[in-house]
């Protein structure tokens, strides 16, 4: 049985984190969430999975490539934009002929998939839910009353409960017929969709619960589990992150070694080094930020303001090498780096700042306001 990851999402509710970092690919304890789940589903007995990639897409396949150091056979769908959850999934059609497994890639499992797949087939299913009991306790006094109005109960802040969709799925191949192509579509329209064809949809109740890392608060008390449960594991506080100039300095304390990401930039000469630094620094508009932790350079860019005759002499910003250190991608850092410069940018009279990049990252400079024009991005001050 094959198993299908829904790995394309955004993760808006994640950002700053998921700036240059696709959810999945976020760290928990020692390794990605995704490699996590992949374990998961190879110690119950899955040996080949397709991930639906989109955003940040190369990130996850260079990192996983074809499963093989990891036990697991992995192939690759992709789509170009945001699809919703059911929406990915139809991209994985054309790898399914079989009963398989659905899971969302922004969550942690640790329950018998076996059993699951197991009651799926005894009951002759159409698609199998995994749930979990959800207990929330209400911050006010519920009153009761009758038709008329008159009180006739008071429940002070009382516990609810009831059974949650944790994102884990056992589905017929069929299900595909039910999934518009190349239209975000969400998973909680095919489960009503197959229930109106009368489709036999069956629910499996998942006793050991599950964690989710939906948003920022989710991810931190994740992680802190992992961190009481391995030993101390990074995890910086945006406070702790200082936005500057490139100082001479900052040459050889990580600032030429985050730039071998783009290319080998750490073996240059030093007296070459500061050459380039002295032309940079002499041009004022030339500029390069860095971000600074614990007095390292682990992350940077560069921007050039160029003057026009038009627009009544404003001028244009262009912006390049937005490099993150490996170490620390995922924790808001090229963020907090574009945004500088954007703001630079306005200070400088600029009306327009471009930049060229990847369709990968796209997405990305989409959400801090940049809009696609030819082959690259721009993004208008006003």
């Amino acid at each position: 049985m094959k198993a299908v990851i829904i790995a394309g999402g955004l993760g808006t509710r994640l950002q700053p984190y998921t700036t240059f970092v696709p959810k999945p690919m976020l760290p928990l304890g020692e390794k990605p969430l995704l490699e996590h789940l992949i374990e998961w589903l190879r110690k119950n007995g899955i040996k080949n999975t397709v991930l639906c990639v989109s955003y940040l897409r190369k990130t996850i396949e260079d990192y996983f490539e074809d499963g093989e150091r990891f036990g697991m056979n992995i192939e690759y769908a992709v789509s170009n934009k945001p699809l919703a959850t059911a929406g990915q999934l139809k991209t994985a059609e054309e790898f399914i002929d079989d009963s398989f497994v659905c899971v969302y890639g922004d969550s942690i499992f640790d329950f018998k998939l076996k059993d699951m797949i197991n009651q799926h087939k005894r009951k002759k299913s159409f698609i199998t839910m995994s749930l979990s009991e959800y207990k929330t306790r209400l911050n006010y006094g519920v009153i009761d009353t009758a038709r008329n109005g008159r009180v006739i109960g008071w429940n002070e802040k009382p516990e609810i409960k009831a059974n949650i969709n944790i994102g884990c799925y056992v589905m017929e191949p069929q299900v595909f017929a039910l999934i518009p192509k190349n239209k975000p579509y969400g998973m909680d329209d095919v489960i009503k969709k197959a229930m109106a064809r009368k489709k036999p949809v069956y629910s499996y109740l998942n006793k050991k619960g599950f964690m989710d890392i939906g948003d920022k608060a989710s991810y931190k008390k994740a992680y802190q589990q992992f961190l009481a449960k391995l030993g101390k594991i990074w995890w910086q506080d945006m406070d702790d992150i200082t936005i500057r100039e490139l100082e001479s300095k900052d040459l050889f304390n990580g600032f030429l070694e985050s730039m071998d990401s783009l290319k080998q930039a750490s073996n240059l000469d030093k007296n070459k080094a500061e050459q380039v630094f002295e032309k940079i620094n002499s041009n004022p508009y030339h500029y390069v930020y860095v971000a600074i932790i614990d007095g390292k350079v682990v992350g940077s860019t560069s921007m050039i303001i160029e003057p026009k005759f038009i627009h009544d002499g404003g001028n244009v910003a262009h912006i390049e090498d937005v490099v993150v250190s490996k170490d620390y991608q995922g924790k808001g850092i090229g963020d907090m780096l574009m945004k500088s410069l954007l703001e630079l940018a306005k200070d400088n009279n600029c009306y327009k700042t471009i930049l060229d990049c990847s369709d990968e990252v796209k997405m990305f400079y989409e959400k801090i306001g940049f809009k696609r024009f030819s082959n690259g991005m721009r993004y208008d001050h006003s």
